[in-house]
């Protein structure tokens, strides 16, 4: 129940601090339930989504397209280019995963006649996503999400991604991006690396670090996402990197710099 409440504090969190320019207007999708390993059993796997998606705003285009590219975002492939559909594939996976995993470490304990008492195996999945800051003819989302799989804590993660205001379609990190912004943004991405981790930055895996398609823009900047383990220990949690945009405009094409939706 507390780490509940605390992905709850951690999604009003991201809400407070993604500012967006309106016309947009949004709902939420949400799904939560608690379901049972097996048939009788106190082994049971939380799972929570919320999902922001848009109701008017920007373009009739944006409001049909941008649904389906939330979705395709959600899991590696998906089958169903609906919201819904993508949500109830996500929980049909997490589930099945969960139920696999704690069969097979039930049978191996068996066979090894440890005992496992019921109720060890409690595992949560929290998903959530948000519009968060927009520049020029883009609107970025992110998603976050919270893994706990027994132990003594669990994971999260977040995956950021830029839309066009004008058909909600998905852009990727090369066509938002000059042909040549690879190198310049390696090097503007690493020069603010010890400003983003403070007096820990000696201890980080990686002090030279690349653009990994993981980011988000919004009136201040380029903000990149470094997940878990991606460049530092766990104890950094998702390490997040901003460029200025004084840094960093002129290395993005000239076709999303522009307010013009139409």
């Amino acid at each position: 129940m507390r780490r509940y409440l605390t992905i709850l504090a951690l999604v009003s969190l991201m809400f407070l601090s993604c500012s967006r320019e309106r016309p947009l207007k949004t709902r939420t999708l949400e799904y939560s339930s608690i379901q049972a390993a097996a048939p009788h059993s106190q082994d049971s796997i939380t799972i929570n989504v919320i999902l922001e998606y848009p109701t008017s705003g920007f373009s009739k285009e944006f409001v049909k397209n941008a649904p389906g590219s939330i979705s395709s975002s959600l899991l590696d492939s998906v089958s169903s280019n609906t919201l819904q559909g993508a949500v109830d594939e996500y929980v049909a996976r997490a589930l099945d995963g969960y139920r696999s995993s704690v069969s097979a470490m039930r049978q191996r304990a068996d066979s090894r006649e440890e005992k496992i008492g019921e109720g060890a195996f409690r595992w949560e999945e929290y998903l959530s996503g948000i519009f968060c800051g927009e520049k020029g003819s883009v609107i970025s989302y992110l998603l976050h999400r919270y893994s706990f799989e027994g132990g003594a804590h669990g994971n999260n993660w977040e995956d950021g991604f830029v839309l066009s205001k004008k058909d909600g379609r998905k852009i990727s990190e090369a066509e938002y991006f000059t042909d040549d912004y690879y190198e310049e943004m390696s090097k503007l991405l690493s020069s603010h690396l010890s400003q983003a981790v403070g007096e820990t930055y000696e201890t980080l895996f990686e002090k030279e670090i690349a653009p990994n398609g993981n980011f988000t823009v919004d009136s201040e900047g380029v903000k990149y996402y470094y997940n878990t383990y991606e460049i530092a220990a766990f104890s950094f949690g998702i390490v997040k990197v901003e460029v200025p945009w004084d840094e960093v405009e002129h290395l993005v094409r000239d076709e999303y710099k522009s307010e013009t939706v139409e």
